[in-house]
């Protein structure tokens, strides 16, 4: 009802929580259950209440990343997850600041800060990482028109992040905010140095853009073209041995043999 109000008073509405939508772009696993994300999703891409939510803001992945809704009205806004204070997952610690237009309630812009961990007993310092805006030329092209960011614009960066590129790369950077990842070693370029196959360089950055839709399982099995559903878990990951056992399945869909992530570090 609250959302309804916002939309006939023409509002901007901003939903902000914990455990996003959609799929674990670590372990490629659900995050909610179906009847609840096609119930959420009904919602948010409805032709008359889509468009007044601005802006959705969520945690719980620790990493710094997009996602996207598949068939989202026009006007809908951007979807984020928050980099985290907390360093235990491998990155450092970092938050996300959020700017907006006060006269629209649009988000125009985000930014993400970092601090380096030093030993010792040594104050953090607070430096600036990205400029989303100056870092990625399509989301200038949302602020030219329709003049802030929107699911669209994100959609393109998605497909953008998908061929590998220079934008790959600086995504790669600020996803654990500039501590060693897998996505590093992806990519035409890769940032990170190893033998592996120029397949599975090249088609992680597609399978990994697929995990940031907001989907179901299947849906995301047809993104991917997979036909052999073996290669992922069958229940949802639950401990930390789930979510490793998860992302080594993911990447030998794109042609490696052997993961990249053991242990908890990389090797």
């Amino acid at each position: 009802a609250r959302l309804q109000a916002a939309a006939r008073e023409q509002r901007s509405v901003w939903i902000v929580g914990h455990i996003p939508p959609g799929l674990s772009t670590y372990s490629f696993s659900e995050n909610w259950h179906q009847q609840y994300l096609l119930s959420y999703r009904s919602i948010v891409e409805d032709p008359e209440l889509g468009p007044c939510v601005a802006a959705q803001l969520f945690g719980h992945v620790h990493m710094a990343e997009i996602r996207t809704l598949p068939n989202a009205p026009h006007g809908s806004g951007p979807i984020l997850t928050s980099s985290a204070l907390s360093p235990i997952f491998h990155n450092n610690p970092a938050f996300t600041v959020v700017e907006y237009d006060p006269s629209s309630g649009r988000m125009v812009n985000y930014k993400i800060y970092y601090a380096e961990l030093s030993s010792g007993s040594q104050p953090l310092v607070w430096k600036l990482g990205l400029d989303a805006v100056a870092s990625y030329e399509v989301l200038q092209g949302a602020l030219a028109n329709p003049g802030f960011l929107t699911n669209t614009a994100m959609q393109e960066l998605g497909w953008e992040l998908a061929r590998g590129g220079s934008e790959w790369n600086t995504y790669a950077e600020w996803y654990s905010s500039l501590v060693p990842n897998d996505l590093m070693y992806a990519g035409k370029h890769p940032l990170l140095a190893k033998n592996l196959t120029l397949q599975a360089q090249r088609s992680y950055p597609e399978h990994y853009r697929c995990g940031t839709v907001i989907s179901t399982q299947a849906e995301f099995y047809k993104c991917t073209n997979t036909t052999n559903p073996y290669l992922y878990l069958a229940t949802p990951a639950k401990s930390a041995s789930d979510h490793e056992a998860a992302r080594a399945k993911a990447w030998r869909r794109c042609g490696l043999s052997s993961p990249l992530w053991a242990g908890g570090g990389f090797q």
